[in-house]
């Protein structure tokens, strides 16, 4: 229930106590999440969200502006944001279409969305990239007929006594794309 607070649980004495709390469950959660003990010696939730979405390309553009295609920049917009927590660092990471998380084989780091507080939006701004990451993207759309897949990864604490996490977040990426016609 809203307002409600996660447990305050010690486990200094013994790590295994978390594991162990009946009205505490990560089932339902649209993250994956473990309870555990925490350094402080307190049980906390452990949480960690991943989205894959896959981009496609070919429709936008025919397969010889492919060879061509470099991406310029990519663009955050938070349009709304009922949070009552603050975000993690999320990591941006490019694949091949068929990856399945963000350490599948031929996924790079493209770049790293920084925390944003409950409440907090903005219009689109635009992301410092990894220029290995950029590489990776364009020769991805080069050699898969310009399917590929972007995903978003973030891993965040709530400590004993944190509010139940609520809320949402609703942003926009874009991605910026040139292509070289001469």
């Amino acid at each position: 229930p809203q307002g409600s607070a996660l447990p305050d649980v010690d486990c200094s004495s013994d790590a295994q106590v978390c594991e162990q709390l009946g009205q505490l469950s990560c089932s339902g959660a649209q993250y994956a999440c473990r309870i555990d003990c925490g350094d402080d010696g307190a049980c906390q939730v452990r949480g960690v969200a991943e989205d894959g979405e896959v981009v496609d390309l070919s429709g936008k553009v025919s397969s010889d502006q492919l060879s061509k295609i470099a991406l310029k920049a990519v663009e955050l917009e938070v349009t709304a944001n009922t949070l009552n927590f603050t975000t993690p660092t999320i990591d941006l990471s490019v694949g091949p279409e068929t990856a399945v998380d963000a350490n599948s084989a031929g996924v790079a780091f493209l770049g790293r969305i920084d925390p944003i507080d409950p409440g907090i939006t903005f219009p689109a701004r635009e992301l410092p990239l990894d220029g290995a990451g950029v590489q990776a993207l364009s020769q991805l759309a080069r050699e898969s007929a310009g399917k590929l897949k972007i995903f978003a990864r973030g891993e965040t604490i709530f400590p004993g006594g944190h509010a139940l996490p609520a809320g949402k977040l609703d942003f926009r990426l874009r991605a910026l794309f040139q292509i070289d016609v001469l």
